[in-house]
Order: C-alpha cells, then sequence, then structure tokens
C-alpha cells in the first residue's frame, strides 16, 4: 500500500484491557481520528484492527483501507463498530480539510481477530481523501 506521510504518520496502536467493549473500542478510535484533525488530508478512510496481535492488529487496520468504499465485508459486530465510529466522527462536523463542510470519515472499514484473553490490541490506520483505488487481472 502507498500511503503520503501525512495519513501514515497517524497509524496508531494501543494495548486495550481486555474487559473493554464494543463502545470503549469504538471511543477509543474516534479519539484518535479526532486528535488527527486535517494533519492526514479528510476526508478519511480509516482503517481499524482488533485483536489478534499488535502486528496483525496493524496489518489488518491498513488491509481494510483496500477495501472499496461501502463495501459489505464486515461481520454484523464489525458494522455496527463501524457505523458508531462513522456517525461520532461525522457529527462533530471538522469536514473536509478541516474546513467544516462535508463529512470528516468517507468510509470505516473494521476487522476482528481472536486474541489471548489477557490482550485487546487495537489499531487505527487513516487513508487520505487521495486514496486511489483500482484493480487488474495478470
Amino acid at each position: 500500500m502507498i500511503k503520503g506521510g501525512g495519513s501514515e504518520n497517524l497509524t496508531r496502536m494501543a494495548a486495550l484491557l481486555p474487559t473493554m467493549g464494543k463502545d470503549d473500542i469504538a471511543g477509543w478510535v474516534i479519539e484518535q481520528v479526532l486528535a488527527a484533525g486535517s494533519k492526514g488530508c479528510p476526508p478519511y478512510l480509516v482503517g481499524v484492527g482488533i485483536g489478534g496481535t499488535f502486528e496483525k492488529a496493524v496489518h489488518w487496520s491498513k488491509r481494510v483501507l483496500l477495501r472499496t468504499i461501502g463495501e459489505e465485508g464486515m461481520t454484523p459486530e464489525e458494522r455496527e463498530i463501524a457505523g458508531m465510529i462513522k456517525t461520532a466522527v461525522n457529527r462533530k462536523g471538522k469536514g473536509f480539510q478541516g474546513l467544516r463542510f462535508a463529512d470528516t470519515v468517507m468510509d470505516v472499514q473494521v476487522r476482528t481477530n481472536p486474541c489471548h484473553i489477557a490482550t485487546l490490541p487495537v489499531a487505527v490506520s487513516i487513508g487520505c481523501n487521495a486514496v486511489r483505488q483500482a484493480r487488474f487481472i495478470l
């Protein structure tokens, strides 16, 4: 994946408490996206990796950015978390390039993975508004 420095520098990961639920996980991601402000050229694509190991959480947070905008590749639980994040961030009204109009987030994609009961790694990756998507077959 080719990413610009602005959005790549906004990648975050954390070891959340394993007792945290969907609201807590979504809340942490929302904080990270709002803290990014306009540094990564919104409107954003937001990728979230939950569970697995730290490496897998970051891997999946980036990998889901390759999905087509609006793609239906998530479980019902992942869709719920994605919806919570997108709605909350867009309600804050930072908007296109931080100019307070249009949406701050174009799409949120979430991937969950099983993990050890004592861990809850979560990672968020941001794709800027210039994300290009193309496919080809060899």
